[in-house]
């Protein structure tokens, strides 16, 4: 019996930059298509933030940052009022050996219904590991996601039900 071994190359994955220009260059022709086919109002969005560490906070920082600059939202205080809510959690993985170096990070999309309950339903979630040096690209890597989700799910309801979302009230 002989074991013959081989060295195989396996084909490397895609680096986490390459990943968030595909996900940022996908965002942009999405809205493109999503805003050239129809005229979309700004989509009011709340941000319910739940942070357990400092790396955490600057992460949700330069997630609204990048949020106040995408036109398709309009941040909004009131939950009651909003069409869309993000839900960040963060907490530092290490818990007292190595603080600051990480955060975990949890990113949950919601919906309201167009009916008069107005339910949230979920949309999509996200969980993740940032480092202390990329909370920028992290931040602004979420709000495209969230961008991403949202253009999605207005393009299919316009395609569904050819209504415009948030509905004129």
């Amino acid at each position: 019996m002989h074991i013959i071994a081989h060295r195989c190359r396996l084909p490397r994955r895609p680096s986490f930059v390459r990943t968030m220009s595909i996900l940022r260059l996908t965002s942009i022709i999405l809205i493109g298509l999503v805003a050239g086919s129809h005229a979309l109002a700004q989509v009011k969005l709340n941000l319910e933030i739940n942070t357990q560490d400092e790396l955490g906070s600057r992460l949700v920082a330069a997630l609204q940052d990048s949020l106040r600059n995408k036109r398709l939202f309009q941040i909004s205080p009131d939950p009651a009022a909003a069409d869309v809510t993000l839900r960040v959690g963060t907490l530092d993985p290490m818990d007292g050996k190595l603080t600051g170096l990480q955060t975990v990070y949890s990113l949950v999309i919601t919906m309201k219904t167009l009916d008069e309950r107005r339910v949230n339903v979920f949309v999509n979630s996200y969980l993740g590991v940032c480092g202390r040096e990329q909370t920028e690209q992290c931040g602004a890597t979420l709000a495209d996601a969230a961008e991403v989700q949202v253009s999605e799910v207005l393009s299919a309801l316009k395609k569904r039900i050819g209504q415009s979302f948030p509905a004129p009230k």
